[in-house]
């Protein structure tokens, strides 16, 4: 019986490491997806302003 007991307790010690390397994963992934996000949308700004300037009309014939 003691035997049993030793081996669920060990169990659950190896789960538990299991558990804080998961999640440290997946905090690891969240900071890759929070800055992937930041990089996106200032690629997509920049994008815009760039389409923005080139075909605004009203910026295009501001020189006339």
């Amino acid at each position: 019986m003691i035997d049993n007991y030793e081996r669920l307790v060990g169990r659950l010690m190896d789960l538990e490491t299991k558990f804080y390397e998961l999640q440290e994963k997946y905090h690891t992934l969240i900071n890759d997806y929070e800055k992937l996000k930041e990089e996106h949308e200032a690629d997509r700004l920049r994008h815009r302003n760039e389409l923005g300037t080139r075909y605004d009309p009203f910026v295009r014939n501001s020189g006339h």
